[in-house]
């Protein structure tokens, strides 16, 4: 799931920073950022053939031990390459979502499509059973 957050635009440093203490799994940061990791995300409505709505969006980290901030993200939807972060946003939203209005952003909407943490299902669990009692685990999952 972190990996598809990531190329949704969520921040690269959820791969190495753990949650609750904040502590940093230095072995992980030092492989996505040595290695400039990239990250592949394509959207098809049929597997069985090609529409003119699919489409493939990437995101690859970059390090550059140099600069005052050495990891940057490098975006692209159909290689083409965003030259901002909310550009990028916006061509999700707009493909995803079709639309192009402000608020709420992408990033903003994105939670309540994309459950990360096991406390985000739980919420999402509790909610769902609030509606509907008679409602398992089993098959909010399914």
């Amino acid at each position: 799931m972190r990996c598809i957050n990531f190329c949704l635009g969520g921040k690269v440093s959820e791969f190495y920073t753990e949650e609750e203490s904040g502590a940093i799994d230095v072995t992980v940061k030092d492989f996505l950022t040595k290695n400039e990791v990239k990250f592949n995300l394509s959207f098809v409505e049929d597997f069985d053939k090609p529409s003119e709505r699919d489409f493939e969006l990437y995101r690859q980290i970059t390090y550059n031990p140099i600069n005052n901030n050495p990891i940057k993200i490098v975006n692209f939807v159909q290689n083409e390459k965003m030259k901002s972060f909310e550009k990028f946003c916006l061509q999700l939203k707009i493909r995803l979502f079709n639309s192009d209005v402000t608020k709420p952003t992408f990033r903003q909407v994105i939670p309540k499509f994309v459950r990360r943490s096991d406390k985000q299902i739980s919420n999402m669990t509790h909610a769902v059973k609030s509606v509907e009692p008679n409602l398992g685990d089993f098959n909010y999952a399914a």
